[in-house]
């Protein structure tokens, strides 16, 4: 394994600038791939960054981990090519990481057009044909930089600058020079001699414009579309494509002399001396304020920048700064000092100064307040003044508001700030914070130093003082998070806060406060801040600083560089990666991700720990955006979780089949049971009109008797006739001999016969009755018609050899067993398939609250003798009929009389 030497990142975020320090390693040149992937070309080989880490390609790929000079990126076919010292000229495909050399030529730079690969080699110039890799060596001498774009190419010699083609160079430019550079943009071409800057028009070969520096440019590239970028001494400035007018100087923060320039796809700008890196952000805009004004204030008033100043006011317009006369002209000379300025859609503007507060409207200012006004709030329709002796309120037609509830509440009559977060309202005073929620008034002792404003931060809310730094509300208590000591004001920045202090711009995100670049040893007063169309303003005592770090509207889809190249068990914790290599911003972008058909989960810096998933394939996609309104995707990748047996898609699949088919079947079940109801009920119904019948029969036979003994009149012919009547009753009572033989007989005499019956039809039985006497008509009816239904199911059904019945009673209830020795019942005889007899004992049971239990009765051990019984099941019902109250109490009466 080779050893890898420390490449070490060190990120000063949210500053503009990025250094990365070197271990005996030396950067010599910088590309990057479509995919937004760095390379460092260094002298120990080629590295790749990600914006986290980086991997030597010699580890990934047979590429040399040897001194290279120069490579080039062909996006074409994905490609990187490399040129070592000593290896010679290789090509590496980035999607395979299969690298092979093309060339032994070892030089020492190298660019890409269209079709050729143009290496200097020490001080000669080859072109080498990329489909066929044929090399052309050109009669130039003493060359000291290359360029191509396109079909064309260009190489500076001593004695000028030369276009180069397939079949020969020709001289464009004659000068003498031993150090020169050159950059190419669009039809245009810019090269260095010396201290001098010349812009070429390609078209036809004549210069465009020419730059004198003080110092030896050192480094040029192209920039940002339509500029170029120099290092001069230890300068870096940006100059116009069209004329080399400088648009902006000294950007670079590192005192260095850069050797190398190169811009990226953010149009971050790489600086490096070839020791260390700087990364310029190109979002930051500081322009100098000619004002000779210590305390400045800023406030966009309708699309434009207005400055207050120590003089009265100005306005921006395209980076220089003019007064707003008709409103100074206005302003008494010593009352010119601003210190706020209120700008309200439709509402005329507020101008706060050290001696008063001015309403303006239509170019007129009138004096609302007289006296030094601090800061100026519009809240709830409401023109809120924090003066230096109270709280100071006015409605839209500026009648006076009464604030003296407020104002007596004051642990400070010196008002500096007043705020509405949510529905609270907070100032900031002097010596404490004052805080009403609705109508609840309470005081805060924070610091013994100035409170100048409060601001919300992922759910929290902090308050700022001029001399104890940043404060942050835990429950009922203010907790110090250090920082600054003197911040004087705070805006809302996308999901940061900015802060203006004594010394400097801070960010402050995640409870993490950092320096803006360029901003330190600059004094920021209260209302130094302004924010619109994602930038924000800062004025200091000397210049208006634009901040634009959320703006970069070229934000790149997410692409993943960490992904599962095989199955994963399910119990494995994995990393699933991805990354929109933003090198200035990273940590300012929100990534997110979504799994299968999920919601979309917040997950830092684009890092996902996934375990525990189910088995099978699922889908992710990750998104991306400074703003989260603004998103950018990914593309939807798969990736597929094993686990065991039991977890398998199968096995869920016919475990669910498995419940699914018994829930059918227990469906199917209550259907049934349903449908043996309703049919059960209506023969119970005709069951019911059958035993009117027996009524009926009473009936007649009672009119037989009767006119047969006391009425003679009556013939024999209708005698006949009423006699066949009830003969026909006598046959549709056959089937309920137990109700018509309990209407002629006693209980017992019932019970003997049905024992008489039980003797014809089966080889053994017992019957145990002991009734009570106290049992009404209706209760002895129930007894005899369970026993009978029983006994006679059994007879009928069971095969049995042995059966017994049982008949008892106590205080409370009669109980009824009937068991034998047969083919058992089934389950589905007793639940939903069963019988009238089976029904009408299910209704009676449930009308006097007894119970009903059937089971499969296993013979008692002096059973088990006979053959014949010892393989059958048998069957066992047991009955409880509670008594009736009366029939209790009655025994209750009996029990108590015989113990008298």
């Amino acid at each position: 394994m080779k050893t890898k030497k420390a490449l070490i990142l060190i990120l000063f975020f949210p500053l503009s600038w990025v250094i990365f320090a070197k271990n005996a390693m030396y950067f010599m040149s910088i590309v990057e791939d479509s995919a937004g992937y760095i390379y460092f070309i260094t002298d120990t080989g080629i590295k790749r960054f990600d914006g986290y880490q980086y991997v030597d390609l010699s580890d990934i790929s047979n590429l040399p981990s040897t001194w290279s000079d120069s490579a080039v990126y062909r996006e074409s076919n994905d490609s990187l090519y490399a040129a070592f010292f000593k290896e010679g000229i290789w090509k590496l495909d980035l999607s395979s990481n299969q690298a092979k050399k093309i060339s032994d030529l070892k030089a020492s730079k190298i660019v890409l057009s269209s079709k050729y690969l143009m290496a200097k080699v020490e001080k000669e110039v080859y072109l080498i044909n990329l489909s066929n890799l044929n090399t052309r060596k050109y009669d130039l001498q003493e060359v000291i930089d290359i360029a191509a774009i396109e079909d064309q190419h260009f190489a500076i010699t001593h004695k000028g600058l030369f276009k180069v083609n397939s079949e020969h160079s020709e001289l464009i430019e004659s000068f003498q020079t031993t150090k020169a550079h050159l950059a190419l943009f669009n039809h245009k071409l810019a090269y260095s001699t010396d201290y001098k800057l010349t812009l070429l028009s390609l078209k036809n070969n004549t210069p465009l414009a020419v730059r004198t520096f003080e110092n030896e440019i050192t480094a040029i590239t192209s920039y940002n579309t339509n500029s170029f970028a120099i290092a001069h001494g230890s300068n870096i400035d940006i100059l116009s494509s069209d004329n080399l007018d400088i648009v902006k100087t000294s950007i670079n923060r590192l005192n260095q002399v850069s050797r190398i320039l190169y811009e990226d796809k953010q149009s971050n700008l790489w600086s490096t001396d070839t020791t260390q890196f700087e990364v310029i952000d190109p979002h930051l805009t500081l322009l100098r304020l000619p004002i000779p004004s210590r305390y400045n204030v800023v406030e966009l008033v309708e699309e434009k920048l207005w400055i207050g100043t120590d003089h009265g006011l100005y306005y921006s317009d395209k980076g220089l700064f003019k007064p707003i006369t008709e409103i100074n002209d206005q302003l008494p000379l010593l009352e010119r000092s601003i210190t706020d300025i209120l700008y309200t859609k439709n509402k005329p503007i507020i101008i706060a100064t050290t001696a008063g507060a001015y309403k303006l409207e239509n170019n007129i200012l009138a004096k609302i307040y007289d006296g030094y006004v601090l800061s100026l709030s519009y809240i709830n329709s409401e023109f809120i003044l924090a003066t230096s002796n109270k709280l100071v309120g006015f409605d839209e037609n500026f009648n006076p508001v009464n604030f003296d509830l407020l104002n007596d509440k004051l642990p400070h009559k010196e008002v500096l700030n007043v705020k509405k977060i949510n529905n609270t309202l907070y100032i900031m005073t002097a010596d404490g914070l004052v805080q009403k929620t609705q109508n609840i008034i309470t005081t805060h002792d924070i610091s013994p130093h100035n409170l100048t404003d409060v601001f919300a931060s992922l759910g929290n809310i902090y308050v700022t003082t001029w001399g104890d730094g940043l404060f942050k509300k835990e429950g009922n208590k203010w907790v110090s998070m250090g920082g600054p000591k003197k911040i004087s004001s705070t805006i809302a920045y996308y999901d940061e806060t900015l802060l203006s202090t004594s010394n400097g711009l801070y960010q402050f995100k995640d409870e993490q406060i950092s320096l803006v670049p360029n901003s330190a040893g600059q004094m920021f007063i209260a209302n130094s801040l302004a924010v619109k169309d994602n930038l924000a303003y800062a004025s200091s005592n000397k210049e208006l600083i634009t901040v634009d770090y959320f703006k970069a509207p070229s934000l790149n889809p997410p692409k993943f560089t960490q992904f599962p190249t095989s199955d994963t068990p399910y119990d494995q914790t994995f990393t699933i990666a991805a990354n929109s290599f933003d090198y200035i911003h990273g940590e300012l972008i929100r990534y997110e991700y979504k799994l299968n058909n999920g919601d979309w989960v917040d997950v830092k810096n684009g890092k996902v720990k996934l375990s525990y998933l189910d088995t099978g394939y699922h889908n992710i996609q990750m998104r991306a955006s400074y703003n989260a309104t603004q998103w950018k995707y990914s593309e939807m990748r798969s990736f597929n979780i094993t686990g065991p047996w039991y977890r398998s898609k199968t096995f869920i699949f016919l475990t669910a089949l498995i419940f699914s088919v018994v829930a059918i079947l227990r469906l199917l079940y209550i259907f049934r049971l349903n449908k043996q109801k309703n049919k059960v009920f209506k023969i119970i119904s005709k069951q019911q009109e059958k035993q009117g019948l027996v009524k009926t029969y009473a009936e007649l036979t009672k009119a037989k008797n009767a006119l047969s003994k006391n009425n003679p009149i009556i013939t024999k012919h209708t005698l006949n006739i009423i006699e066949n009547a009830i003969s026909q009753f006598e046959e549709l009572l056959d089937n309920y001999s137990a109700i018509k033989a309990l209407g002629n007989t006693s209980l017992e005499d019932s019970f003997t016969g049905l024992d008489a019956l039980a003797c014809m039809q089966i080889k053994s039985h017992e019957f145990q009755i002991s009734l009570c006497e106290r049992c009404t008509i209706e209760t002895r009816n129930i007894i005899f018609f369970i026993a009978h239904t029983l006994v006679h199911n059994s007879l009928q059904h069971a095969k049995a050899d042995f059966m017994q019945l049982t008949v008892t009673c106590d205080a409370e209830n009669v109980k009824i067993f009937v068991q034998d020795d047969g083919i058992g019942i089934k389950y589905s005889d007793y639940t939903f398939n069963f019988g009238v007899g089976i029904a009408i004992i299910k209704n009676i049971v449930y009308e006097r609250k007894g119970k009903l239990k059937f089971k499969n009765w296993r013979k008692s051990k002096s059973w088990r003798s006979d053959k014949n019984c010892r393989r059958r099941k048998g069957t066992f019902v047991s009955v409880v009929i509670p008594l009736l109250p009366s029939e209790v109490s009655r025994h209750a009466r009996q029990l108590k009389e015989a113990e008298s």
